[in-house]
């Protein structure tokens, strides 16, 4: 018996629960808030291009965390 067919399920139970839509609706809106917030507030950071790959690099490790932890609860 293949197992990939339940995980799938599964996955997609748990994607309809309203928890789950509540909490990527809340990591969405954080994100957008802190981008916004950081290339409101980094004027003196030097070059745009500086800024933009720091700003991708901050929400890349957030994102790898924020998948880490899911995985593990």
């Amino acid at each position: 018996m293949y197992f990939l067919p339940l995980v799938l399920r599964e996955l997609r139970v748990a994607t309809r629960r309203r928890l789950a839509f509540r909490v990527r609706t809340a990591v969405a809106v954080a994100t957008m808030c802190l981008s916004i917030w950081l290339l409101l507030v980094a004027d003196g950071w030097g070059v745009a291009t500086n800024l933009g790959h720091f700003v991708l690099e901050l929400l890349a490790v957030l994102g790898m965390a924020g998948s880490t932890l899911a995985g593990l609860l």
